[in-house]
């Protein structure tokens, strides 16, 4: 997936018209925020390239992705890293993989929540990043119990955030253990 969202905005729809015509499986996306919007959208085609474009509900994501990252425990919906600090899994990744919160704000006198910076100037890349890998697998659902069968995925290859020597914390951001 690539992000149209940008200022490359016509590069990425005539690449991704490319794509499809070459069943490459590489599609546009753009992030949508706010509440109700959902993980995943149809896709339209109603663009110069006429490519298909998946909006992405990124709040939903987020919500997502900070709740699997309270879970403690392996099992399901825990999150994984590498254990290999230099693979780019340091602070500076954690920092930004929790540098935004949902505040409540009101337009109008109506509430709604809103995913804004713990603080100004924080990178917010790594959740950003986080927010689109998820958004690729939701699109290309992959089999992987097929994958697993014919040698191209192994489950038991991850290893666990508790081995990377930090704790992701969303109250105060990030602990070395």
């Amino acid at each position: 997936c690539v992000d149209s969202g940008g200022h490359k905005t016509t590069s990425v729809y005539k690449f991704c018209r490319a794509a499809e015509r070459a069943q490459a499986r590489i599609y546009a996306i753009k992030g949508r925020g706010g509440d109700g919007v959902p993980l995943i959208s149809k896709p339209t085609r109603n663009n110069r390239f006429k490519c298909a474009l998946f909006a992405v509900g990124v709040d939903a994501f987020k919500t997502d992705i900070y709740a699997a990252l309270t879970i403690k425990d392996e099992g399901p919906g825990f999150y994984h890293f590498p254990a290999d600090g230099a693979r780019g899994f340091d602070e500076a990744f954690f920092s930004g993989l929790v540098s935004e919160r949902r505040e409540l704000r009101y337009r109008m006198g109506v509430a709604y929540q809103q995913w804004v910076k713990r603080k100004p100037g924080l990178r917010n890349e790594p959740l950003d990043i986080n927010v689109y890998a998820a958004a690729a697998f939701e699109i290309l659902n992959p089999n992987l119990e097929m994958l697993a069968e014919r040698g191209h995925w192994n489950p038991d290859d991850v290893a666990v955030k508790k081995e990377t020597g930090w704790t992701v914390t969303l109250a105060e951001g990030i602990e070395d253990d």
